[in-house]
C-alpha cells in the first residue's frame, strides 16, 4: 500500500481536468521541495502539492480498529504583477484549483481501495502583501482506514 499522501497525489496527477489553468500550467510534484519554490517566480506557474499532515487519531474503541491519518493538499499560485487584473486573475485561478481537487476527491476518492478520503478543513493562506500577491490554500483530508 502506497502512503496516503503519494495515493492523493496520484488521484489528483491523473483526474485533474480542470480548465484554468490546466494541466500544462499546474505542477504536481511527489516531493516539494524549498528549491521548487525559489523556482517559482514564474507566475504563470501554479502548484499543487499533497503532504503528510498531523498523525493518526484512534478512537478508543476496542470492537473497530480505525485509523483517521490526515493528508493536506497545498493549492498555490501567485499573481503576475499587483495590478487589480492580475490579482483576480490569480485569485480565480486558486478557486478553480481549490474546485477542481475538491471534485477530486469527492467523486474519484470513493475509488481507492486502501482508505476513505474526506474533506476535513480548508485553510486560506493567502498574502496579498507580497509583491506580487501569493494565493493559498491547504485543503485537510481525512484518510479513513478500516482494519
Amino acid at each position: 500500500m502506497d502512503p496516503p499522501e503519494k495515493t492523493i497525489r496520484d488521484l489528483i496527477f491523473n483526474n485533474y481536468n480542470g480548465s484554468d489553468p490546466v494541466k500544462a500550467d499546474i505542477e504536481i510534484p511527489e516531493i516539494m521541495r524549498l528549491e521548487d519554490f525559489e523556482k517559482s517566480r514564474n507566475p504563470k506557474k501554479n502548484y499543487i502539492w499533497v503532504t503528510l499532515g498531523e498523525g493518526p487519531l484512534r478512537p478508543a474503541a476496542f470492537t473497530v480498529k480505525r485509523v483517521d491519518q490526515v493528508c493536506v493538499v497545498h493549492v498555490y499560485t501567485k499573481a503576475s504583477s499587483s495590478s487589480k487584473k492580475d490579482v483576480l486573475a490569480a485569485n480565480a485561478r486558486k478557486q478553480s484549483m481549490l474546485d477542481e481537487v475538491c471534485h477530486i476527491i469527492i467523486v474519484h476518492g470513493a475509488a481507492l481501495t486502501d482508505f476513505l478520503p474526506h474533506l476535513k478543513l480548508f485553510v486560506d493562506r493567502s498574502d496579498i502583501y507580497f509583491d506580487p500577491p501569493v494565493f493559498a490554500v491547504d485543503v485537510h483530508v481525512a484518510c479513513t482506514y478500516l482494519r
